[in-house]
C-alpha cells in the first residue's frame, strides 16, 4: 500500500531499529523469557518480538517504561489479553515513540484509583507523553471507568497518536466524573498531532455526563486528522451540555481534517450522530444513516465542508454547493471487503452511487483507498472505499441446476473484459462475458452437484477487481427418496378403521423442507371406494418425490351388503345363489376361502368353524355408521332388512348340522347324553345390534361374549360377558341371561 511521506517517516524507526533486545519465548505472565520480564529489561529503541500466541496477563498490567516497539506476528495471531480487572499496557515512558505493531490488545478493564491513569485507558494508558505509533493492530473489547475527567475504553493517551491499518472496535467507557469525558474507542488528551490512516473505528460506546463530553468512537482535545478511515456503529449515551458525537467529539477549536472518511450508523443521545464539537474540515467523505436528536449527521458548527461530501438522509453538516444531500450512497455492511490489512469498510455497492466519481477535484490526490485499492486521480470516490468494480452473485439457498447468475458492474472509465472464477480453490477459470456498457453485465457459471465454494471477480480494462466475492453454493439436482411400506397384509380396509403405513423420506444433500416420514402414518378410511395415499417429500431445492399407495375402503350398506374379514384360522364364504340349496353343507361344497376383507351381499353364508370372522354391518343408511362383531365355531347366514325401524339389526342364522339323529324323546335310545350332544354352535363377541338365531331361540347381543349351541333337547345360550336377551320360540318369552349363566330353550316334545 502506498502511504503519505509523513506516514513513512513514522514507520522508519520501526523498520530500521536496532536489533531486538530480546524475543519473547514464554507466554506465561512472568518468568524468564516472558513478555513482562522482557519489558522490564528493555531500553529505548528496542524492538521486542512477540511470537504468535495468546498472552494472558494474570498479575496486573504491563508497564512500558522505555520507548520500545512491541512487534507481534499478526493481529489475528498475537494477542495480549488482561485476565483480570486491570488494563493491558501502562505506558509511562517519556521517550519519543512507543510502537504497537501486528498485535491485538484485548480484555483490559481500568478502574478508578489505579496508579497508572486513575481508571482511564482500558486497553492502553499512555501517560508519559510519548508518541503512540499503532500499525496493523487491533484494540478490542476493553473498558474504562475513569475516576477523573477522561475516558478511553480502548486507548487513553496524552501524547501524539499515529495509527495505520488498524481497528479500534467494541471498547467502552463509563465516564461520568466531571466534564470533558468520553472516547469509547480513543481518548486523546494531547495538544500536538492525532493522525489516523486506513483504519476502522467501530462498535465503541461512551456513556458520559458533565459538559463537553462525548465521542462514542473518539474524543479529541486538539487537531484531529483522519484519512481513509471508517467510523461505524459507535454510540454516545447520556446527557452532556455542549457534548455529543456518536462517532467523534472534538473539544478544541484547533484545525483538523476528515478526508475520505465514511461515517455510518453512529448515534448520539445529544447532538451529532457522526461528529460533534469544535470545527473540523470535511472533505470527500460520506455521512450515512447517523442519528441524533440534534444534527443527525453533524452537531452545530462541528464541520466545515471542503466539498465532495455525501450526506444521507438529512443535511446537518454545513453541506455546500460542491456536496450532495439526500442521495443514498448505497453502502454495504461493515466487512473486510478484500482489505489485506483486515480493516473493515462499507463497500459502495454500485457505480450508480452518488458517491462514485464525486470528489473535490483539487483535493483528490490520494493514490489508494482504505484497503489499498488504487483511486482514480481527479475523479476518486467519496468516502474510505473506492468503487473498483463489483461482481455480484445471485446465490439461492439451494440451486436445482447449478446455474449461478452473476453480474459485473465495472467502475467508471472501465469496460468489462470478462469474468474470472474458481471452484473449491481449484484452478482459475476465465469467461468472456461481453460488455453491457454502463449497465451491469449479466453472466453465469454452472457448478456441479454438491457443496461448493465459489470465488468470483470481474476483469476490467482499468484493472482487475481486488475485492473478490466468495459464496458458499449448494447444488442439488436429485429428487428426494420416498417409500411407503404397508403395515397390513392387504391394501383393503374397512371404513372407519385406523390402518397405518410407514413412510420414509430422505435427501442426503440439501435436506428436506417437507418431510412426510413417520413410523405409523394413518390412512384416510372415512369414505367407501378406491383411493390413493400420496405423500410428497420436498428438498431445499424444491425437488419433489411422491410415492402413491393405492388402497380400497370397504363399507357395508343397510340391508344390501356386509363386510367380512378373516381374523384367525380358516374362514370360507358363499354368496347367495352361488349353489343350490339354502343350507351350508358340512362337506363345504360351493364355499370359497376368505383371504382379504371382502364386501358380500346380505344372505351370504359364512363358514367360521375353523376360524374367526369379523362381520361389519351398517346401523343406518350412513355408510360410516357401522357395527361389528367376531364370530366363530359355526356356519351362519347374514340377514338384515333395510327398514329404518330395525336400527340395523343383523341376524346370524345358524346353518348346517345333522338333526336326523335326534330321536323322539320317548323313543328307544334317547339317553340324556345324546340329547345334550351339540349339533351346531356359534360363538359371538359383538357390539351393536346383532342376533344369533338357532332352532329354538334367538339371542340378541348387548355388548357380550356368548355361545349359542343347537342340541337335540333345545338351543342353549351361554353368556361369558355382559347380558344376552334370549327369545324362547316355544314359550314366546324373552329371558335376560347374564354373565356366567346359561339358558336352554327346550325343543317341543
Amino acid at each position: 500500500m502506498t502511504r503519505p511521506l509523513a506516514a513513512l517517516a513514522l514507520l522508519v524507526p520501526l523498520v530500521l531499529a536496532a536489533p531486538a533486545a530480546a524475543q519473547v519465548t514464554n507466554t506465561n505472565d512472568s518468568g524468564p523469557g516472558s513478555l513482562r520480564v522482557t519489558l522490564e529489561g528493555a531500553a529505548a529503541g528496542d524492538t521486542i518480538v512477540v511470537p504468535a500466541g495468546t498472552y494472558n496477563l494474570t498479575s496486573g498490567s504491563l508497564t512500558v517504561a522505555a520507548g520500545v516497539t512491541l512487534d507481534g506476528d499478526a493481529a489475528g495471531t498475537t494477542v495480549i489479553r488482561a485476565a483480570g480487572a486491570f488494563r493491558v499496557l501502562c505506558v509511562t515512558t517519556t521517550d519519543p515513540t512507543v510502537g504497537i505493531v501486528d498485535l491485538t490488545i484485548a480484555g483490559g478493564r481500568a478502574s478508578p484509583g489505579d496508579a497508572c491513569a486513575n481508571g482511564r485507558g482500558g486497553g492502553i494508558a499512555n501517560v508519559g507523553g510519548a508518541l503512540l505509533n499503532v500499525v496493523n493492530s487491533v484494540i478490542a473489547g476493553n473498558t474504562s471507568t475513569p475516576g477523573v475527567s477522561g475516558g478511553g475504553g480502548g486507548i487513553y493517551t496524552n501524547g501524539d497518536v499515529s495509527m495505520f491499518d488498524s481497528v479500534i472496535r467494541n471498547n467502552a467507557t463509563n465516564a461520568r466524573v466531571g466534564g470533558n469525558n468520553g472516547g469509547g474507542g480513543i481518548y486523546w488528551d494531547g495538544t500536538g498531532n492525532f493522525s489516523l490512516n486506513e483504519s476502522t473505528i467501530s462498535g465503541n460506546t461512551a456513556t458520559v455526563a458533565g459538559g463537553a463530553s462525548g465521542g462514542g468512537g473518539i474524543y479529541s482535545n486538539a487537531a484531529l486528522n483522519l484519512q481513509n478511515v471508517t467510523v461505524s456503529g459507535n454510540t454516545q449515551s447520556g446527557f452532556s451540555v455542549g457534548g455529543g458525537g456518536g462517532g467523534i467529539f472534538k473539544e478544541s477549536n484547533t484545525a483538523g481534517l476528515f478526508d475520505s472518511v465514511t461515517f455510518f450508523g453512529n448515534h448520539s443521545d445529544v447532538a451529532g450522530g457522526a461528529v460533534a464539537g469544535a470545527e473540523t474540515g470535511l472533505l470527500n467523505s460520506i455521512l450515512d444513516r447517523n442519528t441524533a436528536p440534534t444534527g443527525p449527521g453533524c452537531g452545530p458548527g462541528s464541520v466545515t465542508s471542503q466539498g465532495g461530501n455525501v450526506e444521507f438522509p438529512g443535511a446537518s453538516c454545513s453541506i455546500g454547493a460542491n456536496d450532495r444531500v439526500g442521495a443514498d450512497p448505497q453502502l454495504g455492511p461493515l466487512a473486510v471487503n478484500g482489505a489485506p490489512n483486515g480493516t473493515l469498510t462499507h463497500a459502495i455497492l454500485t457505480r450508480n452511487s452518488p458517491a462514485v466519481d464525486f470528489p473535490q477535484p483539487a483535493n483528490c490526490v490520494q493514490s489508494a483507498d482504505q484497503r489499498g485499492v488504487g483511486r482514480s486521480f481527479g475523479t476518486c470516490d467519496s468516502g474510505a472505499y473506492e468503487f473498483d468494480g463489483k461482481t455480484t452473485a445471485s446465490v439461492p439457498d439451494c440451486s436445482p441446476n447449478g446455474v449461478i447468475p452473476l453480474a459485473l458492474d465495472e467502475p467508471p472509465g472501465g469496460d468489462v473484459i470478462g469474468l474470472r472464477y474458481r471452484v473449491n480453490g481449484g484452478g482459475l477459470i476465465e469467461k468472456d462475458t461481453g460488455d453491457a456498457g454502463d449497465a451491469p453485465t449479466p453472466t453465469s457459471v454452472t457448478l456441479p452437484e454438491g457443496r461448493d465454494t465459489l470465488e468470483y471477480f470481474g476483469q476490467w480494462t482499468n484493472g482487475v477487481e481486488s475485492g473478490h466475492g466468495f459464496s458458499n453454493v449448494l447444488v442439488d439436482k436429485t429428487d428426494p427418496t420416498l417409500s411407503v411400506t404397508n403395515n397390513n397384509l392387504f391394501s383393503v380396509f374397512v371404513i372407519k378403521r385406523k390402518p397405518t403405513v410407514n413412510v420414509q423420506a430422505a435427501d442426503n444433500l440439501s435436506g428436506l423442507v417437507q418431510n412426510p416420514s413417520g413410523a405409523r402414518v394413518p390412512l384416510d378410511t372415512s369414505r367407501r371406494g378406491a383411493t390413493t395415499f400420496a405423500p410428497t417429500a420436498k428438498d431445499l431445492c424444491q425437488h419433489t418425490a411422491t410415492a402413491p399407495f393405492p388402497y380400497r375402503v370397504l363399507a357395508p350398506g343397510l340391508g344390501i351388503r356386509t363386510v367380512l374379514e378373516r381374523v384367525t384360522g380358516r374362514v370360507r364364504v358363499r354368496r347367495p345363489g352361488s349353489a343350490s340349496g339354502a343350507q351350508a353343507s358340512q362337506k363345504g361344497i360351493a364355499f370359497q376361502a376368505l383371504t382379504q376383507p371382502r364386501e358380500l351381499p346380505i344372505r351370504s353364508l359364512v363358514d367360521a368353524r375353523s376360524g374367526t370372522a369379523r362381520l361389519t354391518t351398517a346401523r343406518t343408511t350412513d355408510e360410516a355408521n357401522i357395527q361389528d362383531g367376531e364370530f366363530s365355531k359355526g356356519v351362519f347366514q347374514v340377514l338384515q332388512r333395510r327398514k329404518k325401524r330395525d336400527k340395523g339389526l343383523t341376524t346370524l342364522q345358524m346353518k348346517g348340522g345333522n338333526f336326523s339323529r335326534c330321536l323322539h324323546r320317548s323313543g328307544k335310545g334317547a339317553s340324556a347324553a345324546k340329547l345334550r350332544k351339540p349339533i351346531r354352535r356359534l360363538r359371538a363377541n359383538a357390539h351393536g345390534r346383532f342376533r344369533t338365531r338357532g332352532r329354538h331361540s334367538a339371542a340378541t347381543v348387548r355388548g357380550t361374549i356368548f355361545t349359542v349351541t343347537d342340541r337335540c333337547d333345545g338351543t342353549l345360550t351361554t353368556v361369558k360377558r355382559g347380558r344376552v336377551a334370549v327369545r324362547d320360540f316355544r314359550r314366546k318369552k324373552t329371558i335376560i341371561v347374564r354373565a356366567g349363566k346359561s339358558y336352554l330353550a327346550r325343543a317341543r316334545r
